[in-house]
This record gives C-alpha cells, sequence and structure tokens, in this order.
C-alpha cells in the first residue's frame, strides 16, 4: 500500500512539474526563435506602427508610429505622439516586454513568420489580480 501511495505522490508532482514549467518552457522556445530570426534579418532602420492596450498609460486603441534609425526610436508620431511610459519604442524593447511574462497566467503572442518580430500579443501575469493585464498590436512594420 506505501508503495501505491508514494507512486501516487510522485504522479502528482510530476502533473504539477508539467503544468508549471512545460508552458513556460515552450513559451521561451518559441520566443527565442522569434528573436533570432529578427536578429538574423539585421533590421537596424524601420519604421513601424504599435498599439498598446492595458490600465493606465498605453495608446489604447490609437496607434504610434516609431521611426527607428541605427536601433534607436529617433521620431514618434500620431494622435498620442509623444512616448507613453511602458511602450516599447522599439522591437528589441518588446521583445524584453514579452520575455518578462512567459511565466504570466495567461499569455498569448504571434510573430512575425518572416522577420520573426512579435505582431500581437495579450498577457495576463495573474488571474487573481486585476488592472494587470496588457496586450500590444503591431499594425505594421516595414524596413527603411
Amino acid at each position: 500500500m506505501k508503495k501505491l501511495e508514494a507512486a501516487a505522490v510522485a504522479l502528482v508532482f510530476v502533473a504539477i512539474l508539467v503544468v508549471v514549467f512545460v508552458p513556460r518552457t515552450i513559451r521561451t522556445i518559441s520566443l527565442h526563435r522569434a528573436e533570432n530570426r529578427w536578429n538574423d534579418a539585421s533590421v537596424d532602420n524601420y519604421t513601424w506602427s504599435i498599439d498598446t492596450g492595458c490600465f493606465g498609460a498605453c495608446t489604447n486603441g490609437t496607434p504610434i508610429v516609431i521611426v527607428v534609425r541605427d536601433g534607436k526610436p529617433v521620431h514618434v508620431s500620431g494622435r498620442r505622439a509623444a512616448p507613453i511610459e511602458g511602450t516599447p519604442m522599439t522591437v528589441e524593447r518588446l521583445f524584453r516586454s514579452v520575455g518578462r511574462e512567459v511565466g504570466a497566467d495567461a499569455y498569448a503572442v504571434a510573430f512575425d513568420p518572416e522577420l520573426g518580430f512579435p505582431t500581437e500579443g495579450h498577457f495576463d501575469p495573474s488571474r487573481g489580480s486585476q488592472d494587470d493585464e496588457w496586450g500590444f498590436t503591431v499594425a505594421g512594420l516595414h524596413r527603411d
């Protein structure tokens, strides 16, 4: 009987490990593959449009257009043209923001199949907390 109890405890432990760590590992692998595609493409000069949605200082339906030269944002335009705190101003910063969410309770990200940059994402870091959800949509990106 003790062997059966030990096996049941071990099975529950393994199930918990799978539920907790497998999604995070899959998310991390997917993110790294996409980031490698972006890095391999060597896109340093581009213009992109991003809309971030959250509770607080986000664009919330009014995308901003960001011009990036040599990997640095040089111009922001749109209805809310001032850089908004928390809005990633480069694709590299967007990758870092997405990377911080791999352990979120809810995590959904799509990546551009060619260049690898994140195109859309929705996150809920803690389902038990309110007002911590956020997301983004990249409305367009083109190389300059």
